[in-house]
């Protein structure tokens, strides 16, 4: 078979492929799960993003658990509330999940690791937190806001 145009067709679908690439790109927020034993200069849980805001749609939370020695995770729920007002269970010092909309999470990273979030996002306010025991109480809890587009 001889397909002398065969090159320049595929290098015209490559422009024609990439010029709908940005209208499908999620917006990637970093995600820092830290405590006491991150750093010596930090001295409580933290959860740091390195943006607070994106515009609706795809959006994919990159958290890397940074801990020393601490297993951390990532939950994601659409409020404008901090986790101090969620549904608690004081014995096991946590969220009630089952009582709370998640919207995905990035579970149980043990100290060093990363995972990632994807999920389309509506304006709005959001919370992500993470749900080991005593971990949100303690401060490891972001606001993050969705604009329209």
């Amino acid at each position: 078979m001889n397909t002398p145009h065969l090159p320049r067709m595929l290098i015209g679908l490559a422009i024609l492929a990439s010029s709908f690439a940005p209208a499908f790109a999620a917006t990637v927020v970093k995600v820092e799960l830290q405590d006491p034993s991150t750093a010596d200069d930090i001295k409580a849980m933290q959860m740091k993003l390195d943006r607070d805001s994106a515009p609706a749609g795809q959006v994919r939370f990159e958290a890397t658990n940074e801990s020393k020695n601490l297993v951390h995770e990532m939950i994601l729920v659409k409020s404008d509330q901090d986790p101090s007002t969620f549904p608690y269970n004081a014995k096991k010092d946590e969220v009630v999940e089952a009582k709370v909309k998640s919207l995905g999470e990035v579970s149980e990273l043990k100290p060093g690791n990363s995972g990632h979030l994807t999920v389309s996002l509506r304006p709005g306010r959001y919370v992500l937190y993470c749900n080991q025991a005593g971990h949100a109480h303690q401060g490891m809890w972001a606001r993050f806001n969705v604009t329209a587009k």
